[in-house]
């Protein structure tokens, strides 16, 4: 079975009211003289390019495949875990909503943390049941 979800860290309105706050922190700046216009819309420039550079990191895909007793965490373009089923001694869940993952530890002493904030309640239900009973 695979899973599959993307985790997004900045959303719509975050990024709006980034800009519109940036926007008007410049405007300011410009109507009290601090900075020429040249500076206002470089500024502006930047802002944008340096939100399209964290939208493009945190949007980040994660992937746990479980075939038969064989498990693979992908998050964020990187094998996280790879590790068979039977092997799985402890499945927790840890973290805060926005910032969930599954703390599974195997027999032989390794730990692996797998980000599951992206998944839905059901879907990490099932994952956990999945490693838990192969």
């Amino acid at each position: 079975m695979k899973y599959e979800c993307r985790q997004t860290a900045l959303n719509l309105r975050t990024n709006l009211l980034i800009v519109v706050s940036a926007a008007a922190f410049s405007y300011l700046m410009h109507y009290l003289g601090m900075w020429a216009p040249e500076q206002w819309s470089a500024g502006m420039l930047g802002l944008l390019a340096a939100l399209a550079i964290i939208n493009v990191l945190t949007h980040t895909k994660t992937i746990i495949s479980i075939d038969g007793d064989h498990v693979t965490v992908y998050a964020a373009g990187m094998v996280h875990g790879n590790f068979s089923t039977r092997s799985v001694q402890q499945v927790e869940l840890q973290g805060a909503r926005g910032a969930r993952y599954l703390s599974i530890s195997t027999i032989d002493g390794l730990q692996y943390r797998a980000p599951i904030a992206c998944f839905d309640d059901n879907v990490i239900d099932d994952i956990v049941a999945r490693l838990r009973n192969p």
